[in-house]
């Protein structure tokens, strides 16, 4: 048996919900006891006096580093080698070396469904896990070895969150963003092509979700009003209303919120044809558009491609509609 502990936070509870997700439905990971981490030393202490070697998995935001990076120097202060450090999260996507040189053996880049449970089977079973695409480590002090990732995700593979750890979340409809921005890693992280989830499968989790007793439901999505579309660069208003019709017929379920916290909208997909069909089913009445900037120069600089004017026409359509823009 292998001990996992996770350094579970708030900021990165959706993240290791669909990890662990991902976990659930590794039929390999027999071996693999997951806990999570709560009196940070006195839980390795306890792992490893019952196994003596247990493995932390970190997910790390950049707002997050300076906090981590001390902890894990004190981890390795007191437990030396005995603890197999794992980073993953948007900071460890953008700088593995720097993460790496904090005290970790290996970091997971980009999507992290196929190579976390694959690197977490090879080091419990005490293979060489060295060849694992999409992860990172040092093969010394100044030469980072970086494997690319082999394949990207299909959502419909992995579950959006972790019934039997009791980690619900936001259930995530689609990954990828046409756009490449330069102040967003969404892009650089999961893509320039969109990938959605598909109806059935969302509809089979909300379901699910409602049984354990969530009646309410949120998505995450770089772009709420792309769902469906092929290309991620146009809405396409019948596929929305296929999605939203088909999770409000679910049986239990009060209420659905779509284009609001976690996830946002482009203003130029904020169309009256969109909203005809959002207004008749969400029961958020705020939309959160994401504007970046009110400057067309700056909306420029930053490869938006959307304009001021765009921004503009969304909010008087969100008005029109009874919405509140945020």
């Amino acid at each position: 048996m292998v001990f996992l502990l996770l350094r579970y936070t708030k900021w990165n509870k959706y993240s290791f919900a669909a990890l662990i997700g991902a976990l659930e439905v590794n039929t390999r990971l027999k071996n693999l006891k997951v806990s999570f981490l709560t009196n940070v030393f006195q839980d390795i202490q306890q792992a490893l006096d019952e196994e003596g070697f247990c493995i932390v998995a970190y997910s790390i935001l950049s707002t997050q580093f300076l906090n981590v990076k001390e902890e894990v120097k004190k981890i390795r202060e007191k437990f030396k080698d005995s603890v197999f450090l794992v980073a993953g999260g948007p900071h460890v996507t953008a700088r593995p070396k720097q993460v790496l040189e904090a005290g970790f053996n290996v970091a997971v880049i980009g999507e992290g469904e196929k190579s976390f449970p694959e690197l977490l089977y090879k080091t419990s079973e005490g293979e060489d896990w060295r060849n694992i695409p999409g992860i990172a480590f040092l093969e010394s002090p100044d030469k980072l070895q970086l494997n690319p990732p082999e394949k990207i995700v299909n959502l419909n593979d992995f579950p959006p969150f972790s019934p039997k750890y009791g980690l619900f979340s936001p259930i995530e409809i689609s990954r990828g963003c046409p756009f490449g921005c330069k102040m967003c890693q969404t892009s650089r992280i999961f893509g320039f092509k969109m990938r959605h989830r598909s109806i059935e499968c969302i509809v089979k989790w909300v379901k699910i979700a409602v049984k354990r007793g969530y009646d309410k439901m949120w998505f995450i999505s770089p772009n709420s009003f792309a769902y469906g579309s092929s290309s991620g660069r146009k809405p396409e208003p019948e596929k929305i209303e296929k999605l939203l019709k088909s999770i409000s017929e679910v049986e239990g379920l009060k209420g659905i919120y779509f284009g609001t916290f976690p996830s946002e909208v482009r203003p130029e997909f904020v169309t009256k044809e969109v909203l005809d069909v959002v207004s008749k089913y969400v029961s958020n009445d705020r939309i959160i558009v994401g504007a970046q900037s009110g400057s067309q120069r700056i909306l420029n600089i930053i490869n938006r491609g959307h304009t001021v004017e765009d921004v503009f026409l969304a909010v008087d359509n969100l008005i029109d509609y009874g919405f509140v823009p945020d």
